[in-house]
């Protein structure tokens, strides 16, 4: 089932944020799921972050839609709770119509469904990077609720608009250490979550890595500094590259149109930012690499949804508009027929006719919408 219409414009305007694009984390964590309660109705909606040994989850907030309250508490631990968080390992949603008795969930029902009358549960990871990072957590009180496809292809849009403002909120903050020490560099090179690298402006041989690039990448640091840039493109994108950085070759510069392809074959998109750096006491180029492939997949799926309410708009506008014109004119109709004491049976019968058109114009569109 696609998303609705109105489920697909709150998407649009979560893509928009201000939030988002700052890298206001903690903000757009508090307008992702007040849009969620909002849009899906929800009683209790919580996002929660992972330890950096997934062995807990810690509530950084809650919003109860009843009491209109927002909570910042509560600790789950692994060994509490080992089918809920195993499930994550393997499934990327949890749908527990009955969490009670789902075998998920039903962890949870001395010390927390029962607590709070919680029926139902709609949890949906957030991935970083390939990363476990966090979980958007809807619960439906008092009656179980019967999850539906879009509402949870809904949460899993939100989920990796969740991660991006994450990412963004890296990026920014490593930015900003950068232009404030040089002396730091390399602390903050090494330590940064983001794969970060230096490479020789002429030859272009890496000539230092970062922790994060040597996880995500797949290759050894020995590996990488034996490589030049052009060793993590796929074949069809070197000669763009040599390009790009011919005409880039003065300046700073940021891009996202690129792929980097891992030492497994994998091909990911990426987000490049460059600039001037220093290295060794010589000119080189310091590259911040963000892994934005599920992103670009967000893209495509929500220009194909707006492909496709644009065509339904269309036929929308197109065919009900004569049907509905001659119900007027007939409207005009029947009040002189009424004047003279009677309705003709040739304007019955046009009434009728008209309103079989309009109902088989919904019946497509109906078709149409559950495409």
């Amino acid at each position: 089932m696609p998303l609705k219409i109105d489920q697909y414009q709150s998407l649009l305007e979560l893509s928009k944020s201000e939030h988002l694009v700052n890298g206001s984390f903690e903000l757009f964590i508090n307008q992702a799921i007040l849009t969620i309660s909002r849009e899906l109705n929800v009683s209790r909606v919580s996002f929660w972050s992972y330890d950096a040994n997934r062995e807990l989850i810690k509530n950084e907030l809650l919003y109860d839609r009843l009491s209109t309250e927002f909570i910042y508490e509560g600790i789950l631990e692994k060994k509490d709770y080992p089918n809920y968080f195993n499930a994550f390992l393997n499934e990327l949603c949890i749908l527990a119509d009955d969490a009670a008795t789902d075998e998920r969930t039903k962890e949870f029902k001395e010390n927390y469904l029962n607590l709070y009358d919680i029926k139902s549960m709609l949890d949906v990871q957030v991935s970083v990077q390939g990363k476990l990072f966090g979980i958007i957590c809807l619960e439906n009180t008092h009656k179980i609720r019967n999850w539906k496809k879009n509402e949870e292809l809904f949460v899993s849009n939100i989920a990796s608009y969740i991660a991006q403002s994450h990412l963004t909120k890296i990026k920014i903050e490593e930015e900003n250490k950068r232009k404030q020490s040089e002396t730091n560099y390399q602390t903050l090179f090494l330590d940064s979550p983001v794969p970060m690298w230096v490479f020789h402006p002429t030859t272009h041989k890496f000539l230092a890595v970062n922790k994060a690039a040597i996880q995500n990448y797949g290759y050894t640091e020995k590996e990488f500094l034996k490589m030049t840039i052009f060793d993590i493109r796929p074949k069809n994108e070197i000669e763009k590259l040599k390009i790009f950085i011919n005409k880039k070759s003065k300046s700073k510069w940021k891009s996202s149109d690129w792929k980097h392809q891992l030492k497994n074959k994998d091909i990911i998109n990426v987000e490049i930012s460059s600039d001037w750096t220093t290295f060794h006491g010589e000119r080189a180029r310091i590259v911040i690499a963000l892994n934005i492939t599920n992103e670009k997949k967000l893209e495509e799926e929500n220009r194909k949804n707006l492909d496709k309410f644009k065509k339904f708009a269309f036929y929308a506008s197109h065919n009900l508009r004569g049907p509905v014109s001659r119900l007027l004119g007939l409207n005009t109709v029947i009040n002189d027929e009424r004047n003279k004491n009677g309705v003709s049976k040739y304007t019955l019968d046009a009434i009728h006719q008209t309103v079989i058109e309009i109902d088989d114009v919904i019946k497509v569109l109906n078709k149409k919408l559950e495409q």
